[in-house]
């Protein structure tokens, strides 16, 4: 997994609230739409803030700095997959339509020649990491599972064990053969809850590499569209994406 940096300035003519506002509730979807297709995996917007206090510090920020420019109006975090080695034609095809159709878009809101974007790797210096835990019988098939799934990248691997990267700070850890953490025959009562940007896209992975399906993909009255899977520990996986 990759991830790309983008710095983003607004249009001349838009102030930063209408570019905020735009970004978030035009731009955003026609992303979600495309993920699957370009291999998106994690999609983050920082809209820059404008209230009095960050504008001072803003000021303060330059000064300290020598005169720097005047700050951003947001940064896009993308995560996602670098094509396969294999990738049919038809899959370069579709996805090269969706990178240019958003980029149409952006053309509407950002001021593309001074928005400069980055490939980056991370490094965490500051922050707790969080884990959770599956012990199971099958570490391999585990592994596959929830990797091939949810695209999670492997960050470090020992005899039995492995760690998945959901985000910047929570981590999947599958561990096989450790007496302190035996695998139980069935965790009823007990569901790990993950966001995807295409509930959908799971869906139509998961059938096709014969996992359980609990639940179809449903719409919810409180805004989530929830796709219910059980990997191979019987541990009750629930997909959701916000409608």
């Amino acid at each position: 997994m990759v991830k790309l940096v983008y710095a983003l300035r607004r249009l001349p003519h838009l102030s930063r609230e209408e570019f905020q506002r735009y970004w978030r509730e035009v731009h955003a979807p026609l992303v979600a739409e495309r993920a699957s297709v370009l291999g998106i995996r994690r999609y983050v917007q920082c809209h820059t803030r404008s209230d009095a206090g960050s504008d001072a510090a803003h000021a303060g920020f330059q000064a300290r700095n020598g005169g720097s420019p005047a700050p951003f109006d947001g940064f896009a975090e993308l995560w996602f997959e670098p094509p396969a080695s294999d990738r049919s034609e038809a899959d370069a095809q579709a996805a090269a339509q969706a990178a240019a159709e958003l980029l149409d878009d952006e053309r509407n809101f950002i001021d593309l020649p001074n928005s400069p974007a980055t490939m980056t790797d991370e490094h965490h210096i500051v922050g707790a990491e969080r884990r959770l835990l599956v012990p199971t019988s099958d570490h391999d098939g585990t592994l596959a599972w929830h990797a091939g799934l949810f695209g999670w990248e492997v960050v470090r691997q020992w005899p039995g064990g492995t760690l998945l990267a959901i985000d910047d700070h929570t981590r999947l850890e599958i561990l096989e053969g450790n007496a302190d953490f035996p695998p139980v025959p069935s965790l009823e009562g007990t569901a790990f809850v993950v966001e995807v940007p295409d509930v959908a896209a799971v869906y139509t992975a998961a059938v096709a590499r014969g996992a359980t399906v609990v639940q179809p993909p449903q719409d919810k009255p409180w805004g989530h569209r929830n796709l219910i899977l059980r990997d191979p520990n019987g541990l009750a996986v629930v997909a959701f994406e916000v409608r």
